[in-house]
């Protein structure tokens, strides 16, 4: 069930222009902040990498056993 199940056109319509104007105002942001130096976008690129592989990592690694206690 959607949060906007059974509302009327203008909740649909100001929930997504609030909607892009946050994912505007994310990515002018971004931008930004990327243009102000060059090694800005270089510490990106690594953390948004380190972030991601431990994200996979985390997610392909197989559950720890549980150990008990007998």
């Amino acid at each position: 069930m959607s949060f906007l199940d059974g509302k009327p056109i203008w909740m649909h319509w100001i929930f997504f222009v609030v909607l892009c104007g946050i994912i505007f105002g994310i990515t002018y942001g971004m931008i930004f902040l990327l243009a102000l130096r060059w090694w800005v976008a270089v510490l990106a690129i690594l953390a948004a990498g380190m972030i991601w592989g431990t994200v996979v990592f985390k997610q392909a690694s197989p559950a720890e056993p549980e150990v008990t206690d007998e």
